[in-house]
């Protein structure tokens, strides 16, 4: 489907996106967060660059997840407590620095499983409800 205009837009646009931004977002991700720490040891990267690029890029995850977040509940009114707006706030903070790049090696786990045509293996999920305990 990639490129292949028979496809339209999704063909051409969605699909070359997807590939660029997504699939290959966390081997990016993790080569830098191995090469930043090495290029500061080796005297490579400049000091001053490094913080405000690191910075500047975090900090836009930041603001693009707080402003989903607020223009979702500004739409719909999800949140029933300011309680979970505060949680949902500093979950999007803690989603950008850390859980990110703690994610990414599974990730990369996960596209060289399906390269390879392998099974994923997720285990068993035992699903309960909100309001009541888990039966015996």
């Amino acid at each position: 489907m990639i490129g292949n205009p028979r496809y339209g837009r999704i063909g051409l646009l969605a699909m070359p996106y997807y590939l660029l931004f997504e699939l290959l977002a966390p081997f990016v991700e993790l080569f830098a967060l191995i090469l930043l720490p090495l290029g500061l040891l080796i005297d490579a990267v400049d000091v001053q660059f490094a913080w405000r690029f690191v910075l500047a890029a975090y900090g836009y995850g930041i603001l693009v997840s707080l402003a989903a977040l607020t223009l979702e509940e500004m739409s719909f009114h999800r949140y029933r407590r300011w309680r979970d707006i505060v949680r949902g706030f500093l979950a999007a903070i803690v989603e950008n620095v850390g859980y990110r790049q703690a994610l990414a090696p599974f990730q990369i786990h996960g596209a060289w499983l399906a390269w390879r045509r392998r099974a994923a293996v997720w285990g068993v999920s035992v699903r309960t409800d909100f309001d009541r305990p888990p039966d015996p």
